[in-house]
């Protein structure tokens, strides 16, 4: 379905559950879930964060990798991520992330599935990122995958996100299926509290405040997966 088609669907969906939006907003996200623990490779570790503006424009990939050179020298993070990218995306992308050989993808591909505008009905979003998590599971050297929820939207912005929270809040049962890690980033800002400092045009987080609420939980969570204690960065 695409174009005023889901639209219209989305829409009506939308003005049906307009009194329930601020109890949507209210819903927390999906909880963390950790990766049990490996030894480190005996190689640096190399880490593909695959996502969308969110974290084509972040500093947290550079945090993380700073902060992980205490407890695994020499980690390295890759991105591969750009504006407007969905699930679909992400999973055309997966060659290309395969091909650097990570140990460790970070995916954060829910934000533009949930755009009214030009996003993935809910359902398509979930087949789509299954999928992707089937094709990074199933290559010769499959690398651990973290997902990864992030902010609320805000303003206006939320008008044509009304459904983020349930797209986000699927990610825990993808990451239970599929045996992946998941870093609720979504949780952590709401315990923060989102305003117009910290998420000036309603979407796109200040890349400083951004990467404080969610540098500490990566870093934590990749320590977890490989053993190791590391500093929160």
């Amino acid at each position: 379905m695409t174009g005023l088609p889901r639209f219209l669907v989305f829409g009506a969906l939308a003005v049906l559950l307009a009194l329930a939006g601020p109890l949507l907003r209210l819903l927390t996200g999906p909880g963390d879930r950790a990766l049990t623990p490996m030894a480190l490779p005996d190689h640096p570790l190399r880490i593909a964060a695959l996502g969308t503006s969110l974290t084509a424009r972040a500093d947290w990939p550079d945090r993380l990798q700073a902060a992980l050179q205490a407890c695994a020298p020499g980690a390295s993070v890759q991105r591969f991520a750009k504006a407007g990218a969905r699930s679909d995306w992400g999973l055309a992308e997966a060659g290309a992330v395969l091909a650097s050989a990570p140990d460790l993808v970070v995916v954060e591909l829910a934000m533009n599935d949930a755009d009214l505008t030009d996003g993935l009905m809910p359902w398509t979003s979930r087949a789509t990122h299954r999928a992707l998590l089937a094709r990074l599971a199933a290559a010769g050297s499959a690398p651990r995958v973290i997902l990864l929820t992030v902010n609320p939207v805000r303003g206006w912005r939320s008008v044509t996100r009304p459904f983020l929270p349930l797209y986000q809040r699927a990610y825990g049962p993808l990451a239970r299926e599929s045996g992946a890690g998941l870093v609720d980033g979504l949780t952590l800002w709401q315990a923060r509290g989102v305003d117009a400092a910290a998420i000036p045009d309603g979407v796109h987080p200040d890349p400083g405040i951004e990467a404080q609420v969610l540098t500490p939980a990566l870093v934590a969570a990749v320590g977890q997966a490989y053993g190791v204690t590391c500093p929160p960065g």
